[in-house]
């Protein structure tokens, strides 16, 4: 929560993307207070793709803003994990509760996932091979 509500408050233009709205001060208030709220409040998804390019494993990528199910995410790159952070206050139509970080402070990290249209993995693999096209364009040639 940390890290998105950080974005969010950033004037950084690599963040410019994140508008958290009223969320930002109730992320803000959860985090004064150490309360991490329900597993379905905020979630964040973390996921080590089986493979990666490492032109994109070896930087920290700027969040990418898109909607699932109705749901703002945003989707961070750091260290070749993907990190999608769900702003909504409750997300469980988006992930499950085994997904997410945990009560007793178990956090998942996903390695295969379902690639089927429409869900929030599919927008997130997309937007990993919209950045491997557009490195392979900047490529020269032979």
């Amino acid at each position: 929560m940390s890290i998105l509500w950080r974005a969010g408050i950033s004037t950084l233009e690599t963040f410019e993307q994140v508008n958290l709205g009223p969320h930002a001060e109730r992320l803000r208030s959860m985090l004064l207070a150490s309360d991490p709220g329900e597993p379905g409040d905020y979630s964040c998804l973390i996921i080590l793709p089986e493979s990666i390019p490492e032109f994109i494993a070896r930087a920290i990528w700027p969040p990418l803003p898109f909607r699932a199910y109705g749901a703002r995410c945003y989707r961070f790159i750091i260290g070749g994990y993907l990190w999608c952070f769900v702003v909504a206050r409750h997300s469980r139509a988006l992930v499950s509760d085994a997904s997410v970080l945990a009560k007793d402070d178990t956090l998942p990290l996903l390695r295969d996932f379902n690639r089927s249209a429409d869900t929030i993995f599919e927008h997130l693999w997309r937007s990993v091979e919209a950045l491997k096209e557009a490195h392979e364009r900047r490529l020269p040639d032979g």
